[in-house]
């Protein structure tokens, strides 16, 4: 599976995301890691967050994905980062 990049997402996922995080100004696509068809980390104006998602929001995949979501308060942050924020847009 080829990994989307920023320009590859549709515009009402993009202008969701920067809702959550305000304007993103440099986008970098890691090396590594293949359950998302979108992972980066954004860089913004305060910092930069890590951004995860996937096209098939009603899949397995999706399923998957709101599972991690949901738990991720409970989990330690040697484990996991914690959750700024989610959002679905698009499917």
């Amino acid at each position: 599976m080829a990994r989307s990049t920023w320009e590859d997402l549709p515009v009402s996922v993009c202008a969701a995301i920067e809702r959550e995080t305000g304007p993103v100004l440099r986008v970098e696509i890691p090396s590594a890691g293949r359950n998302s068809d979108f992972s980066a980390t954004l860089h913004l104006r305060e910092g930069k967050v890590f951004c995860k998602g996937i096209a098939d929001a009603e899949g397995k995949r999706g399923t998957m994905h709101r599972h991690e979501a949901n738990i991720n308060r409970w989990l330690p942050s040697a484990i996991a980062p914690h959750l700024c924020w989610r959002t679905e847009a698009d499917g």
